[in-house]
């Protein structure tokens, strides 16, 4: 199938492909590499928890470039405030979540683990929902509510009951419902983060070295590397490889 008739109709893209192509758009703006794999999450959780999700996610990535988590500051522990920097909600989520759990586990004896923040100055404050799936990862559930003027967001967070499910477990037994036509706009864009096609890059791929007067380096007894590759056809990074994906209902 290919984006140029590939019907506007819902479709679910798995864990895997979501994750890859939106690992691929955070490269694509050049995002600091130790940051990609949180923001990658925060921007699964946001499609999974009916927040931005797909359809905002160029926007969200414009915005997180130039991320710097170094800015957040703990402004004062009793009670737990945080003051964002400005910095978009998916990259104060996890600090934020951090703090929550370390103090409901500190305070827990003899009561419930629980435990209350604010979070100030934050771009995107509506993102910050995603704190709930990165909570549930540790054993917790959390509740937002808008603080008046400039309160921020209020954040608390209780133990989870055994029967609710992880949103990430959600995620990897149900996928993500996405428009065919914008995932197919991201997965094109998200190929720009690889590298050209062509003889000399296949060559370096893979698990072993052609040099140009055809020794090869480093080759194992069962590696099966195709030696047609090399010499054909150039590929377009942006044609998709295969259906990556099932859709709804398959």
């Amino acid at each position: 199938m290919s984006s140029a008739n590939a019907p506007s109709t819902p479709m679910r893209a798995s864990l895997r492909e979501s994750r890859m192509v939106l690992e691929r758009l955070m490269q694509v703006v050049r995002i600091d590499e130790g940051l990609v794999p949180s923001l990658r999450d925060c921007a699964l959780y946001s499609a999974a928890l009916g927040l931005g999700g797909f359809p905002v996610v160029s926007a969200q990535l414009e915005l997180l470039r130039g991320a710097a988590p170094a800015a957040i500051r703990l402004v004062s522990e009793a009670p737990l405030t945080i003051d964002g920097a400005g910095q978009h909600a998916w990259v104060v989520a996890e600090a934020v979540v951090d703090l929550l759990v370390a103090e409901a586990r500190a305070a827990a004896a003899p009561g419930p683990e629980t435990a209350e923040a604010r979070v100030l100055n934050v771009a995107e404050p509506g993102e910050l929902g995603i704190v709930a799936a990165i909570a549930r990862k540790h054993g917790f559930t959390t509740e937002l509510s808008h603080g008046e003027g400039e309160a921020g967001i209020r954040i608390v967070l209780r133990p989870a009951s055994a029967d609710e499910l992880d949103p990430l477990q959600r995620i990897r037994l149900e996928g993500l419902p996405v428009a065919q036509d914008l995932w197919w706009r991201l997965f094109h864009r998200a190929n720009e983060a690889l590298a050209a096609d062509t003889v000399e890059s296949r060559r370096h791929a893979g698990p072993i070295r052609v040099e140009e007067d055809g020794r090869i380096v480093g080759r194992q007894d069962d590696d099966e590397t195709d030696f047609s590759l090399l010499v054909g056809p150039a590929v377009s990074p942006h044609t998709p490889s295969a259906t990556p994906i099932a859709k709804q209902g398959a």
